[in-house]
């Protein structure tokens, strides 16, 4: 359509520039070469189209996963209260809905950043099969993780295809982009902004934590060990 060609006309118009900055710290080690091109101005209604277009595919990466009861007990947090032992292994006790909700807060601005917290589900479910080896389904959500993430590259790899430029590789020129003005900001908008970046994050913790306090699985028996667990989050919704 019209906004997609309007966007790959961008992205391709600015792509020269953008590679020049990778390529940044090769021309530190040739300084008989000429100096790099100047970037060509941003356009900030492409770029914020083109991250907003990146979080429509994570929400629909998202929403397919939402639909496989494979991996249902991966939007669930584990009660702490009855597997303790969990938390101290996990080192970032993420489970997918923590990842919709960092994703309704703009925290991925790339598929690398989007992709770092899947891999930490994956490997939270992994630490959780490895504590209880002789637990069938508990191995599955981990094989069940695992095949998340591959379908959710293979969603990525399909987007380039479908929309005939590279939306990643563009997201990942605006994040570059954005890093670099983010260090040339005077220092008080450069507070204000980690201000704004932390109380993002502890609203985030907040939710999350609000999450644990009410788990539905915990108020059905105080004896509820991990095994039950398991039996009930496979069979919430």
């Amino acid at each position: 359509d019209d906004v997609a060609d309007a966007v790959r006309a961008a992205a391709e118009a600015a792509a020269d520039a953008d590679e020049a900055l990778a390529l940044e710290d090769d021309e530190e080690d040739h300084e008989d070469q000429p100096p790099a091109e100047p970037e060509r101005r941003a356009d900030p209604d492409e770029e914020a189209h083109c991250l907003r277009e990146l979080r429509v595919f994570f929400r629909a990466a998202l929403r397919e996963l939402r639909d496989d009861r494979s991996v249902v007990a991966l939007w669930r947090p584990i009660d702490p209260d009855e597997c303790p032992e969990f938390y101290r292994v996990a080192d970032d006790p993420l489970d997918l809905s923590v990842v919709r909700a960092r994703v309704d807060a703009e925290r991925y601005p790339t598929l690398d950043a989007f992709l770092a917290d899947l891999r930490a589900v994956k490997a939270n479910a992994r630490k959780l099969a490895d504590l209880v080896p002789a637990d069938a389904r508990a191995d599955d959500n981990a094989h069940a993780a695992a095949n998340a993430l591959d379908r959710v590259q293979s969603l990525a790899h399909r987007l380039k295809t479908k929309l005939g430029f590279d939306l990643v590789k563009r997201c990942d020129q605006i994040d570059r982009r954005n890093r670099r003005r983010r260090e040339t900001l005077p220092a008080p908008q450069r507070s204000l902004q980690a201000q704004a970046r932390a109380a993002v994050n502890a609203a985030l913790a907040a939710a999350h934590r609000h999450r644990l306090a009410t788990y539905a699985v915990r108020p059905l028996t105080p004896a509820l060990g991990l095994v039950e667990w398991l039996d009930a989050a496979a069979t919430l919704a």
